[in-house]
């Protein structure tokens, strides 16, 4: 009796070392998941600098979130989230399943590249959109849908290597771009065509009356 009492205090102790671990290792856990997931997603790499799993509230909030241009446009930031805040069905995840009740996007800035072989960042998000289906079939969990998508847009620069002309910064000031039950990945990537693409394509006819020199970020 005694040998079978050590033991299970020792393994009581284990569990309780390793639970203590996964609450202390917990965000770090999920930003690495997150940014590999993005990766496999669309192809393009990923980087946060923080994420914040709450135990108290199904929620994970992302702060500065950047993913980057392939090195064939240069490798530049592509897209700059300040804050990425997600509101998740604890259930669903007992089914391999992601089911969001609320995503809210805060896109601090969209950078475009146009190089002058005619490669562009339009082109690129049109090869990405079409791929992410395809990419995310391949998963071991699922996407269940997104009861509502609140996306923020404030500005966005273009960039035109091995030109003479300044990077040109625009104003967007997107605000509150709400799309409602999103029930498959195709109608997320539908929601994002639809305030980004126009935009995307704008940006590549417009020129601002006055154009600010500061270069894109990394």
């Amino acid at each position: 009796m005694k040998f079978l009492a050590r033991w299970t205090f020792r393994l009581v102790l284990l569990a309780l070392v390793v639970a203590i671990a996964l609450v202390l290792l917990k965000d770090l856990l999920a930003r690495e998941i997150i940014e590999s997931a993005i990766a496999q997603s669309t192809g393009l790499e990923c980087r946060i600098s923080h994420a914040e799993v709450r135990l108290l509230s199904p929620t994970l909030l992302l702060s500065d979130l950047r993913i980057y241009h392939p090195p064939a446009l240069g490798g530049e930031r592509l897209v700059h989230l300040s804050e990425a805040f997600m509101e998740y069905e604890p259930a669903a995840l007992s089914r391999l399943e992601i089911r969001l009740r609320l995503v809210r996007l805060h896109i601090t800035e969209l950078t475009i590249v146009e190089q002058s072989s005619g490669q562009s960042t339009l082109e690129l998000l049109k090869r990405v959109w079409a791929d992410i289906p395809q990419r995310t079939k391949s998963g071991w969990i699922r996407f269940g849908g997104l009861d509502t998508l609140n996306l923020n847009v404030d500005r966005a620069t273009c960039f035109r290597p091995g030109t003479p002309r300044p990077p040109e910064h625009f104003d967007l000031n997107l605000r509150h771009q709400v799309f409602r039950n999103l029930r498959t990945t195709e109608d997320f990537q539908t929601a994002l065509e639809r305030t980004l693409t126009p935009v995307i394509m704008g940006l590549a006819t417009t020129r601002p009356r006055e154009s600010r020199t500061r270069p894109p970020q990394k």
